[in-house]
């Protein structure tokens, strides 16, 4: 078996199994850093969301550089409290239509590891 079919059967592997032990008002959001360029370009945040019902995870390409910009206030954003929920989180709760009362599971990558989560959410 060559190494991308391994790699597809084991990303199967986990997301079933994680879908097994969500509930279906539940969503997995997972953040990590494309540092590798795993994905195409490499050096941005690859958001995985995953609920029980979809087929597979929806992801979501956030530039790194911008999310550094934000950090340091070098980004406008509409609400000027919450730039950094405008440009990180927004984005997700639109694409998984996240609703009050859903409980979501966040796994934070890199430089999202060092922001306390209320400042993101």
């Amino acid at each position: 078996m060559d190494s991308d079919s391994e790699l597809s059967e084991l990303l199967n592997y986990n997301v079933d199994s994680i879908k097994k032990t969500i509930n279906t008002d539940e969503v997995v959001v997972d953040f990590w850093f494309n540092k590798e360029g795993i994905l195409q370009g490499g050096g941005d945040i690859i958001v995985s969301l995953l609920r029980k019902d979809y087929e597979y995870p929806i992801l979501l390409k956030m530039s790194m550089d911008d999310i550094y910009k934000t950090l340091r206030n070098e980004i406008k954003t509409t609400n000027v409290y919450l730039p950094l929920f405008e440009n990180i989180w927004k984005p997700i709760v639109e694409t998984a239509q996240l609703k009050d009362g859903e409980r979501i599971y966040i796994c934070l990558d890199d430089i999202l590891q060092q922001i306390p989560i209320e400042s993101i959410c």
